[in-house]
């Protein structure tokens, strides 16, 4: 049992056809649109949270060089003395350094380095030395 349709009623079923079509078509747009939009947001959001470094503040390398110490040295006294005036001003805290040489060169906190050995010293500078 086929229906007949008229002529009036068939050109409302293309009619319906066609603006489904046309609907699903512009919601695909609008996907694509939406993801692009939020693919460039987060893109833009992660370069402004990088860790870039400021303009005004150089970028600073880290370097090491081994040390022979002398009777009666200390690992503050060789950080104090093998630390060049230059190399102060990069460094925030002495404390920390001296930590960062004591674990460097496996000491624990409260032991000495002999004399004779030589110690693993790190420095800094804003120059590369590739």
């Amino acid at each position: 049992m086929n229906r007949q349709y008229s002529i009036s009623e068939t050109r409302v079923i293309r009619n319906r056809i066609r603006r489904q079509r046309q609907l699903r078509r512009r919601m695909l747009i609008a996907g694509y649109i939406m993801t692009a939009t939020l693919f460039l947001m987060i893109f833009t959001l992660n370069g402004m949270l990088s860790d870039a470094h400021e303009a005004d503040r150089p970028e600073i390398f880290k370097y090491y060089r081994s040390e022979i110490i002398l009777p009666g040295d200390t690992v503050e006294n060789a950080a104090e003395h093998f630390l060049t005036a230059g190399e102060r001003g990069l460094i925030d805290d002495a404390c920390e350094y001296c930590a960062e040489i004591r674990f460097i060169n496996h000491l624990s906190a409260g032991e000495q380095p002999l004399a004779g050995t030589s110690l693993i010293i790190p420095y800094y500078s804003t120059e590369f030395n590739g």
